[in-house]
């Protein structure tokens, strides 16, 4: 459902008389959308160009032949696009004459070189603090949503979460869904998907990963020598607040680090153990309790990542796995729903708090095997020790492996299931050892 911000709208029609509008923002802050919608109402002579980490010098020459007659061009991601380009485009932007007016979209202010544009005074900006979502703006979105809400509710949403739109828009979802009031949204939220938001803003900043362990580690340590790394930080687009005398993180992942390192750690002897089958009919339980799944992917990702090497299986290769040739912003959208789907089920039998204990994907996708039984390795253990014990001899110990191993055969390795084509390299040599 697309909220419309008139708001947002008329900030962008006010920066006309300026020949460059640069909207930067951190992830999540409805830039893109703001831009297009704002394009879309403000006639037919517009363009919309996103750039990409392979835009190339002839694209900047290209963009400004194909756009001669437009009056407003938005060109989004700039940041993602290599040096020269930017620097190609900003020169042009700068000595070039035109008439046109260009709205520069993205998340790293230093990667747009914004400085120089806004050292000529011919750029206007556009900043998170301007796009975050208003009281009146809460209030509005939670009653398109059908969301029980009152005064408190949204002046309490709006401070919690600063007005990220990103933050707002999933907990007013959550409890629309969920058919729940607003009042205490955030906290059901911050206990079964917040956590998302850290992969969300993990998997953006992929680019900047040692820029952004810094940023997650003073989260964790609260370092009062933090900033320079959040002047940092707040060049590279990350959420970061910048007041009179300092910059701060956004509170809600303040909050959300707080609250996890604050959560008390479970015993192994009061985490029921998971068993996953993937011989023959997959079977998922926890505790004797079964999992259940909402699409057939999402156990399929489960089980891809039980039969990596420790369980462990990167973002970019489920993506390379699952969605081959598929555009990167769906494929990571789709990774993302389909990891929380995963969590959801878990959570389900024991508790939001307690999936990790299972599995974890707050960078990669984890299988935690102390807490989780696959009967695959059992087989192949069970394979390899008989194996050993026959080797030397001692033929009633391997015959006791031999027969461990007929008892977990159910079948072939994902028999029951239509196999995918990223699971042939684990079926074929499974099928050679069974």
């Amino acid at each position: 459902m697309l909220f419309e911000r008139p708001r947002v709208t008329e900030l962008l029609t006010r920066t006309r008389a300026a020949q460059t509008t640069v909207v930067c923002a951190p992830a999540g802050s409805g830039k893109t959308t703001g831009v297009r919608h704002y394009l879309a109402t403000a006639g037919a002579n517009t363009a919309y160009i996103p750039f990409s980490p392979t835009t190339c010098l002839a694209a900047v020459e290209q963009l400004f032949a194909d756009t001669e007659d437009a009056s407003d061009v938005a060109i989004d991601d700039l940041d993602a696009a290599p040096p020269a380009v930017v620097e190609a485009l900003i020169e042009r932007i700068l000595h070039g004459g035109d008439t046109r007016r260009f709205i520069l979209v993205g998340k790293a202010r230093s990667r747009m070189r914004a400085h120089r544009l806004f050292a000529s005074g011919l750029a206007a900006s556009i900043d998170s603090s301007a796009l975050a979502f208003t009281r009146d703006e809460v209030a509005q979105f939670a009653l398109k949503m059908n969301c029980q809400h009152d005064d408190q509710s949204v002046v309490q949403l709006t401070h919690d979460t600063e007005g990220w739109p990103i933050a707002v828009a999933w907990i007013l979802r959550d409890a629309a869904e969920a058919y729940r009031p607003l009042r205490g949204a955030f906290e059901r939220w911050m206990e079964s998907c917040a956590h998302l938001l850290l992969e969300f803003l993990a998997a953006e900043h992929e680019r900047d990963r040692g820029a952004f362990n810094t940023f997650t580690a003073h989260l964790r340590e609260r370092s009062e020598d933090a900033l320079g790394d959040l002047e940092e930080g707040d060049a590279l687009g990350f959420p970061v607040v910048r007041t009179r005398t300092s910059l701060r993180p956004y509170r809600i992942l303040s909050r959300l680090v707080r609250a996890r390192l604050a959560a008390p750690k479970e015993s192994e002897s009061t985490i029921p153990r998971m068993t996953l089958n993937a011989l023959g009919c997959f079977r998922c339980e926890i505790g004797g309790r079964p999992l259940e799944f909402r699409r057939r992917r999402d156990r399929n990702i489960l089980t891809y990542v039980a039969l990596a090497p420790e369980g462990h299986a990167t973002r970019k290769q489920l993506i390379d796995a699952f969605w081959p040739g598929a555009d990167r912003t769906v494929a990571t959208q789709g990774l993302r729903t389909t990891l929380c789907r995963i969590r959801l089920a878990i959570a389900d039998i024991v508790g939001a708090k307690s999936v990790d204990a299972y599995f974890s994907s707050t960078e990669d996708a984890i299988v935690n095997f102390d807490n989780v039984s696959l009967d695959v390795r059992r087989f192949l253990d069970h394979v390899r020790r008989g194996d050993l014990e026959y080797a030397r001899g001692a033929t009633q110990s391997a015959e006791r492996y031999y027969t461990a191993t007929d008892r977990l055969y159910r079948g072939a390795l994902l028999a029951s299931e239509a196999v995918e084509p990223c699971f042939f390299a684990h079926v074929a040599p499974a099928h050679s050892v069974l």
